[in-house]
């Protein structure tokens, strides 16, 4: 088992040309990337893994423009960003 005492912030794509179709798959890989970190013992924060559900239970915005807020606050904490690299990553906003 790998391990790592330092916060990574795993970053992916989650609204960029997306429908609620492909946010959800986006939800999901992030979800079981984030899980297998877990599993391995990193200490890690997903902002689509974590706040997906919520955002669907309560009908938040998917967007950039509502979340760029929390997110950054978030990120600000990490000692490390890894990223996702599904297809369009490098056009992320974020």
């Amino acid at each position: 088992m790998e391990s790592s005492s330092k916060l990574i912030c795993l970053a992916s794509l989650y609204s960029l040309d997306s429908t609620p179709e492909i946010r959800q798959k986006r939800y999901e890989r992030a979800q079981a990337l984030t899980a297998l970190l877990l599993s391995n013992g990193y200490i890690v924060f997903s902002p689509i893994a974590y706040n997906h559900p919520i955002a669907i239970k309560f009908n938040l915005p998917p967007g950039w423009d509502f979340w760029e807020p929390i997110d950054t606050c978030y990120i600000n904490k990490c000692d490390e960003m890894w990223i996702l690299k599904d297809e369009g990553w490098d056009r992320s906003v974020s």
